[in-house]
Parts: C-alpha cells; sequence; structure tokens
C-alpha cells in the first residue's frame, strides 16, 4: 500500500462540517479499582491518543464517536469507556476478557468499534453476534480515512448512480485491507446495502 499524507481535522470537516469532528482525551484516565492493576486497565496508546486527541474523528449517521458517555446516556460516573462495561447490559453474548478492556471509540449502526492497545487495530463487536471482536481496520487513522472515503464516495454517487459499489472497496483498499477483510464486517454489510439500493 503506497504511502498517503496524514489524515487532519480539516480532512474530516470538509468531509462532515464542524459538527461531524469529535476529540477524545489526550490521556485516558480512568479511576482503577483497588483490585484492578494498570496492565489489566490499558490507555490508549501515544499514537492513538494523539490522533484521537489533535485530529478527531469523524462522527454522523453512520458512524457515532463516543463523546464521553454510555449508549443511552448512562451515569458519567459509570464506566463506559472501556468495551466490557458497554456491553454487559445491554448485549446477551460473552465479551472475552482479554478485550473488555479496551477503549470504545463509538459505534457503527450495527457494531460497536474499539481500538486494542497492543496493536492499535482498531475492532468491531456487532449488537447482534457472539462476541467475538474482528479487525476492520489497521489503526484510527484508517478508521477516519474510510469514514471520509465513504462520504466523498456517497456524494459522487448522488451525481453518478452509475458508480460501481466495487469503486468504494477500492479506494479504501488502496491503505488498508482490513475492512473488506472478513467475510461480515460493518463494512462489507454497508457495501451490500450500497448495492441494493438501500444504503
Amino acid at each position: 500500500m503506497s504511502p498517503l499524507p496524514p489524515v487532519t481535522t480539516d480532512d474530516i470537516v470538509g468531509a462532515f462540517g464542524l459538527a461531524g469532528v469529535v476529540f477524545l482525551p489526550r490521556v485516558l484516565r480512568i479511576p482503577r479499582r483497588a483490585a484492578e492493576t494498570t496492565a489489566s486497565r490499558p490507555d490508549f496508546s501515544e499514537r492513538t491518543s494523539a490522533f484521537l486527541s489533535g485530529v478527531g474523528l469523524p462522527s454522523d449517521y453512520v458512524f457515532i464517536a463516543r463523546a464521553g458517555e454510555g449508549p443511552s446516556g448512562d451515569d458519567p460516573g459509570e464506566d463506559k469507556v472501556h468495551l466490557g462495561p458497554w456491553t454487559d447490559d445491554d448485549f446477551d453474548f460473552d465479551l472475552p476478557e482479554a478485550c473488555r478492556s479496551w477503549p470504545v471509540l463509538g459505534q457503527f449502526r450495527t457494531a460497536f468499534a474499539a481500538v486494542n492497545p497492543a496493536d492499535d487495530r482498531v475492532y468491531e463487536v456487532w449488537f447482534d453476534g457472539d462476541g467475538t471482536p474482528v479487525p476492520i481496520h489497521r489503526d484510527v487513522e484508517s478508521l477516519a480515512r474510510s469514514l471520509i472515503e465513504l462520504q466523498k464516495f456517497c456524494e459522487q454517487r448522488e451525481e453518478d448512480e452509475d458508480l460501481a459499489p466495487e469503486e468504494l472497496r477500492r479506494r479504501i483498499g488502496v491503505f488498508d485491507d482490513l475492512p473488506f477483510g472478513a467475510a461480515e464486517t460493518e463494512w462489507t454489510r454497508m457495501l451490500e446495502e450500497i448495492e441494493d439500493g438501500i444504503f
């Protein structure tokens, strides 16, 4: 994959407007219970933290970036930053223990998106799945770039109905092969909806 210029806040604002960019805290420090160790509750890596606080994430109807509270406006005092607490109350699947402490970035229409601090990859966990995390982006910058490409593609398709959905896969594949790497991901689901004319 060829190197591309870094994603900037201007790129996100250009695609989604001022209201469509969300910044997350540079240093994610969550109060820890006495029984938990720092190793069991990792924060964002420095690289991921710098991107989320300095560039931000797109946020719209396709992907809602987390902005400090749980999925249904839960008490801000509760830990709704990590994946485990987000899934405990409302979903009927067993989340693997190893990923319960991954920070949540936000949610797609049918899946949570969380980052694994060990490798900086973005994973999805489907609301109606079995709790298995699936890698969908090599890092948070790729997530942002893919959402920008999706926005541009949708705008272009409004002008040119003959623009093939496979073009979106090609554009994203230039910099990241994970979004369409598995048989079923949020991205393959969106591509099918575009092909069916219901996206």
